[in-house]
């Protein structure tokens, strides 16, 4: 790997990408893609599968929660990060001009996929169907007022292609507070208290809600510590000027943290920090130190090309985050259609990755990138780096 010089130099954003945060991105949304097909086709029980250790099946097939993690991380880091090099201090964010951003990348994606799924509802297209625990007007506003997540807590489990929107609902709510409280922060000291707070909550409310398994995984404060340890790592890493052996240290320790949580999640041995809640928290920690990294060091250019689909796959990773789940169950009702043999079902998967990405490249070409130059063009002329999920 090639290490750069510090990225924030001045306060106007730079133009170029961070690869090794896209790759993050990547991984992130194919944790999802892939956990979403394993719910419905077990692909550990394959007879060519059978042999390898449980900890990496889990890793590579149960770890969908840990990759909507990963986004959190990424998003709370970009964020703060772009503000800060626009204006080199949150206390002077410009919070017209943060919203609208966040509209400009959410909001066209968003609005899209939600008329598409109440057409769906209302033609009684299986699978798209809200059930009778919910009403559809309840649903539709709980996604465009973020708390989904909330209604999911209370009454159960939405149809796949809206119970994504969950994580939506915790970010945006976020990124409502966000700049309100920079505003109001006399100085930094109340800034990095509210994040460190909000880390420290996380995993207590986790523990705190043991009762209610949908509520306890998505509420508020069960999920913000993952974005507010993004923030505090961008914070932290403002023009800091890190050492090669400095950057090499936490892209090492970042990754083996990563590493280390996705492989023994589910391996009793480590029942103690599952009974304290601090997985997700551990995670966290570690795609911050990766994300410190990143933006300091390029890949050396055989892995850049070697990566570069996953890499692709990352920029897209919104819109493919938002529209998998019509190829998952597309894929599901033909598998079984077909009664395709287990052991034969690994190429579904890829297909579904494939078509997955093809449909995001789609919708980000068509709809959400158009609308989303726009809206910036029009109410705020500056663009941002990486721009977030």
């Amino acid at each position: 790997m090639n290490i750069r010089s510090s990225p924030y130099e001045g306060k106007e954003p730079v133009s170029n990408r961070y690869e090794i945060i896209d790759w993050l991105r990547g991984l992130a949304i194919l944790l999802v893609v892939i956990r979403h097909v394993q719910l419905r086709i077990p692909f550990e029980k394959m007879d060519v599968l059978m042999n390898w250790p449980e900890q990496l099946l889990s890793a590579i097939f149960v770890s969908g929660n840990e990759g909507v993690r990963i986004f959190f991380v990424i998003s709370g880091f970009l964020i703060t990060m772009n503000s800060l090099n626009r204006y080199s201090d949150l206390r002077h964010l410009d919070a017209r001009k943060f919203y609208v951003l966040r509209f400009a990348r959410i909001a066209p994606c968003l609005i899209g996929l939600l008329i598409i799924l109440t057409a769906f509802h209302f033609w009684g297209v299986k699978g798209f169907i809200i059930n009778s625990k919910f009403s559809y007007f309840e649903t539709l506003f709980s996604a465009l007022t973020f708390h989904l997540n909330w209604l999911e807590g209370q009454k159960g489990y939405l149809p796949p292609a809206w119970d994504v929107l969950w994580s939506l609902s915790v970010e945006e709510v976020f990124y409502f507070a966000f700049p309100l409280v920079c505003l109001i922060s006399r100085n930094k000291t109340i800034i990095y208290t509210v994040l460190v707070a909000l880390i420290i909550v996380g995993p207590l409310n986790r523990r705190g809600l043991e009762g209610n398994r949908i509520w306890q995984s998505k509420a508020y404060l069960s999920c913000m510590d993952s974005i507010a340890v993004g923030c505090l790592f961008a914070l932290i890493s403002h023009q800091k000027n890190l050492s090669t052996l400095s950057v090499h240290c936490f892209s090492f320790l970042g990754a083996l943290l990563v590493g280390f949580i996705l492989l023994i999640k589910r391996d009793p041995s480590f029942d103690v920090l599952a009974e304290i809640y601090v997985f997700k928290t551990i995670l966290s920690v570690g795609v911050g130190l990766l994300l410190i990294s990143a933006v300091r060091q390029k890949l050396i250019p055989t892995l850049q090309r070697l990566l570069s689909p996953l890499a692709l796959y990352g920029r897209l990773s919104y819109e493919v985050y938002l529209t998998h789940v019509f190829v998952v169950i597309g894929a599901i009702r033909l598998h079984k259609a077909y009664d395709v043999n287990l052991n034969d079902s690994l190429i579904w998967l890829f297909g579904v990755v494939i078509v997955s990405g093809l449909l995001g490249y789609l919708v980000h070409r068509f709809c959400s990138e158009p609308m989303n130059l726009w809206i910036r063009k029009k109410y705020s002329p500056m663009h941002s780096v990486n721009a977030p999920n």
